[in-house]
């Protein structure tokens, strides 16, 4: 049968009970526009944030490293920056302990260094579920003879961005030279 003659022979109460269903409105859409971004405006301070660092290992055997709170993203890679200069030189295998504020990790490791700019060396770090790195200037980074060699003899290619850490902005050897002006102790000199 039609449908319009199954309407018709249906019961009154089955009629009079769709009647009642109230009708639904369609949803209205704002259209977008940039002053109603949903998204944090740079002005928005996020909230400090450090890895999660686990390798059993005593505090006290690792070097505590002053970063900035606020990592910058590299595709999965979280990155902190050294905020302050460590006790000691950054290099592959020193144990390490991430501060901000009031916040602590617990002990990781640097592993090796995953980018080699003018003025900085980044470092992967293990001990963390999540792939993470800081970001150390190339002057309190220890670099092995390989790496130390392709710094200085690429120096003048590699990139200028990021600027010297604010702490070495104002030295005119740092900020100037056409030629690299660090020198590297680095780990195989002392076998």
């Amino acid at each position: 049968m039609p449908p319009t003659i199954r309407q018709a022979t249906a019961p009154k109460q089955s009629l009079h009970h769709h009647q009642e269903t109230p009708t639904v409105k369609p949803r209205q859409f704002k259209a977008w526009s940039p002053s109603e971004s949903h998204t944090l405006s740079p002005s928005t301070p996020l909230a400090p944030s450090l890895p999660t660092l686990r390798l059993p290992m005593p505090e006290s055997l690792a070097v505590t490293i002053r970063v900035e709170g606020i990592p910058e993203r590299n595709g999965i890679v979280l990155t902190w920056i050294v905020d302050e200069r460590p006790v000691r030189q950054v290099e592959r295998g020193l144990p390490i302990v991430l501060v901000t504020g009031d916040l602590r990790t617990g002990v990781g490791r640097v592993e090796n260094a995953t980018d080699i700019h003018r003025h900085w060396i980044t470092w992967l770090l293990t001990g963390s579920p999540t792939a993470c790195a800081i970001r150390v200037p190339t002057s309190w980074s220890r670099l092995t003879r390989d790496e130390s060699q392709i710094h200085t003899q690429l120096y003048t290619f590699l990139p200028r961005s990021p600027p010297p850490h604010r702490l070495l902005a104002n030295n005119p050897d740092i900020c100037n030279s056409a030629e690299s002006p660090y020198e590297f102790d680095s780990e195989d000199d002392s076998l």
